[in-house]
């Protein structure tokens, strides 16, 4: 396993069909990719359902169950971030195991991001390898095409500030809008490089 995704980035990118598209960016099928064990639970039952609806996650839930879950972290790679504001357990799981396997994590949680530089131990270890929604959706519209993306993303713009504002129809540049939050979500992560598109 090379690369998993946070929930909030596996059901907005599933939702929006791009999910095959994002693991291919990495060299993975999204079959080959990680996700936390609790994602197809969430998706059955409880806030997953309530927001997406059960159509949204009744088409995740294959997809999620070929999904292999991520390794549990050593009980010292998540200490420091116990209680750390803006980022639950989930996230902690995810970015500790980034930093003891090396492996890339896709995040919609631009909070759980920018918390990080508050464990300056961690930053070195996962540097270049988390990858926001809105760096990863520049790559897809370099390769894609601005105008693909968008019929994909208007789908599920309404559970994102972010998707809603870049994809509206009203925005003839969603590049330039994406490169604009990214510019800032950068500025709010620093010291932590976040992976940026080619």
């Amino acid at each position: 396993m090379k690369v998993a995704f946070d929930t909030d980035a596996f059901c907005k990118l599933g939702a929006a069909d791009l999910l095959e598209a994002a693991a291919s960016a990495f060299g993975e099928r999204a079959a080959t990719c990680g996700r936390l064990p609790a994602l197809p639970y969430m998706l059955e039952r409880g806030t997953l359902q309530r927001r997406y609806g059960p159509d949204v996650c009744g088409r995740l839930l294959p997809i999620v169950r070929s999904m292999r879950s991520v390794a549990e972290p050593s009980a010292a790679s998540l200490e420091p971030m116990l209680g750390l504001h803006g980022v639950d357990p989930g996230e902690a799981q995810l970015f500790a195991v980034c930093a003891e396997a090396g492996i890339t994590i896709i995040t919609g949680d631009r909070r759980a991001v920018c918390a990080l530089r508050g464990v300056p131990a961690l930053v070195p270890k996962i540097s270049g390898r988390i990858v926001v929604l809105e760096a990863l959706l520049l790559h897809l519209c370099a390769v894609a095409g601005a105008a693909a993306v968008r019929r994909k993303a208007a789908t599920v713009a309404q559970y994102d500030t972010m998707l809603e504002c870049c994809f509206s129809p009203n925005e003839p540049e969603p590049e330039r809008c994406l490169r604009s939050y990214f510019d800032r979500l950068k500025t709010d992560a620093s010291p932590l490089a976040l992976w940026s598109p080619q």
